[in-house]
């Protein structure tokens, strides 16, 4: 870590968090020194150093990379945690596609495939609905639990078919995947997650809130510029 703390001060400060090891490089100007403290536990060595650089490397220790208390919400760390795990989640996805093992949906013909999409710690994945469509997915949530130790929800999980799967086939997908069906074309944040052919019936329920709204707000006084303030800060 740089620091312009003074040497007696970050002294103190190893001490207190009971890193018995350490070693200081001197500050360059303004900018600060370095300095990297490490406990018994650890080995490491030396290899060189410089006023803006410390190359060490970390013998073979189990332990090295283990933390005592995760990040919380929020830590400024954790949404680089979301963007980390979506990131590996994303290329198990598409290189799953790219060798053939699972299909996309396309918006079109000459469209590419779309295998998944990711908001934040939540995500839908589109694929066959087949055995083997249902298996390979399953296999890679389960490559993804082992590599980044986060377990899929399934209680919180639902599949969506399209009309044309047979209900022997819905069932055995289920059991496969491990979560519920439905037929409900869900809302996430407000919004249907799936607009079929009929849009004006999906979004009619947003249509209506928004009336109701605007009918609340023709009682109250406001000039032209202040009602449009105030329907880009509400709406």
């Amino acid at each position: 870590m740089e620091t312009k703390l003074c040497r007696n001060h970050m002294e103190r400060v190893r001490r207190s968090c009971d890193f018995a090891n350490g070693i200081e490089v001197d500050s360059e100007g303004t900018r600060g020194g370095l300095c990297l403290a490490w406990r018994n536990d650890v080995n490491i060595m030396l290899r060189n150093f410089s006023k803006r650089h410390i190359n060490v490397i970390v013998e073979d220790n189990e332990r090295k990379f283990l933390t005592n208390q995760g990040t919380s919400q929020g830590d400024p760390l954790s949404p680089f945690l979301f963007l980390i795990c979506g990131e590996g989640l994303s290329c198990l996805m598409r290189i799953a596609t790219r060798e053939g093992l699972l299909k996309g949906v396309k918006v079109s013909r000459s469209s590419p495939q779309v295998s998944h999409l990711l908001f934040a710690d939540d995500c839908i994945l589109f694929g066959e609905a087949t055995i083997r469509g249902a298996t390979l997915l399953k296999g890679v949530l389960r490559k993804y639990r082992t590599c980044s130790g986060q377990c899929v929800n399934f209680d919180k999980s639902t599949v969506f078919f399209s009309k044309n799967t047979s209900e022997e086939d819905r069932c055995l997908i289920v059991n496969i995947l491990g979560v519920r069906s439905t037929s409900d074309l869900e809302r996430y944040l407000g919004l249907p997650n799936m607009v079929g052919r009929r849009k004006k019936e999906s979004f009619q329920n947003l249509k209506d809130r928004f009336k109701k709204c605007i009918d609340n707000w023709s009682v109250r006084y406001l000039s032209q510029s202040g009602k449009e303030v105030f329907i880009k800060a509400i709406l």
